[in-house]
């Protein structure tokens, strides 16, 4: 069962080479696995379980902090900006903070206020966004 010709798909071309040749070798391993395992299997039932376990390979791990957030690679963001938002307290309670909103491939929403050991970097970057920019949004109720 090892010369199982296996047609592997091109994974997506957004993810980095290394990130598609794992994908690939995670494909390949799991389709002869299965062929393996159970050898009446179709190539139709291999293909759907060798896709499920390369894809699952490419699961984002939860952020759960700031830090967290600002490690994951970019192939593993959609979407990441900055805004100052009035909800969330500072560490010295008063005034505005900024917060660092996250949305991973898996498409999962995350918001995590900046430290101010890190708010200055952020601001100097100049990749800050106001969330008074986004309360002119259509559709939105303001207060």
């Amino acid at each position: 069962m090892a010369n199982v010709q296996v047609q592997v798909p091109d994974p997506h071309p957004a993810l980095p080479v290394d990130v598609q040749q794992a994908w690939k070798k995670t494909y390949t391993y799991s389709f002869r696995e299965l062929k393996r395992d159970k050898p009446q299997s179709g190539d139709d039932q291999c293909h759907r379980y060798a896709l499920r376990a390369a894809n699952k390979s490419l699961r984002v791990i939860e952020p759960k902090s700031y830090e967290d957030a600002i490690g994951l690679e970019k192939w593993q963001v959609i979407h990441r900006e900055y805004h100052e938002e009035k909800p969330f307290a500072t560490e010295n309670g008063t005034g505005a903070a900024l917060v660092l909103k996250v949305v991973t491939m898996d498409g999962k929403k995350f918001a995590f206020p900046v430290p101010e050991s890190e708010r200055a970097k952020a601001e100097q970057a100049g990749i800050k966004r106001f969330a008074e920019k986004a309360a002119l949004l259509p559709g939105r109720i303001n207060p």
